[in-house]
């Protein structure tokens, strides 16, 4: 028996953008998003900034059918934000990550 990939096939399948894969992985992507600004603005609750809205500059980008979800560099909050994850302090990506696998088994 032969088996003849199709790589043009598989690529669109596997690694573009717009292919069945990228479109699962942006949703997924966009679900820990909503999850992750949720986390933010509860953090700094109804505390007055100068800096706009933080919760904002939490995002992704999609590079093929991979995401990357981070905060942006807006300022010093979204700065504090970054380093208290990266430290284990105040985990709101890692914790959006976790509340929105339930919304990964439902698409």
């Amino acid at each position: 028996m032969t088996v003849v990939l199709n790589n043009a096939a598989l690529t669109l399948l596997l690694e573009a953008e717009d292919g069945p894969v990228g479109r699962y992985v942006e949703k997924v992507a966009q679900a820990v998003v909503v999850e992750a600004q949720r986390n933010v603005k509860g953090y700094f609750g109804s505390a007055p900034s100068l800096e706009g809205r933080v919760d904002q500059d939490v995002d992704y980008e999609m590079e093929g059918s991979t995401a990357v979800v981070g905060i942006r560099d807006g300022g010093s909050k979204s700065r504090r934000l970054a380093q208290y994850q990266s430290e284990g302090r105040f985990n709101w990506l890692t914790r959006a990550l976790d509340a929105a696998r339930s919304f990964i088994g439902s698409i």
